[in-house]
């Protein structure tokens, strides 16, 4: 199963944010988690041993057809 986290808002977010990843590995333990976020919090979102993959919200806006590649099951949109 292939699931996209997009949370594109700011880094304080992205934080309350990585726990739904965990929470996600646990019920799907095979699966593999994607997360869009702003350029400037990769670091933060690569280094959470439950996700699987970074996507740059400015590259995903500009070239949208990449999300199709993926094939995901599920994108969870993260807001207040």
């Amino acid at each position: 199963m292939k699931i996209i986290i997009s949370r594109t808002d700011n880094l304080g977010d992205v934080v309350l944010t990585l726990p739904l990843a965990g929470f996600l590995k646990e019920q799907y333990p095979d699966s593999q988690l994607f997360f869009i976020g702003k350029a400037y919090t990769k670091a933060l979102i690569k280094a959470s041993k439950h996700i699987d993959f970074f996507l740059d919200r400015d590259f995903i806006l500009k070239n949208p057809d990449e999300l199709k590649l993926i094939a995901a099951d599920a994108i969870i949109f993260v807001f207040p």
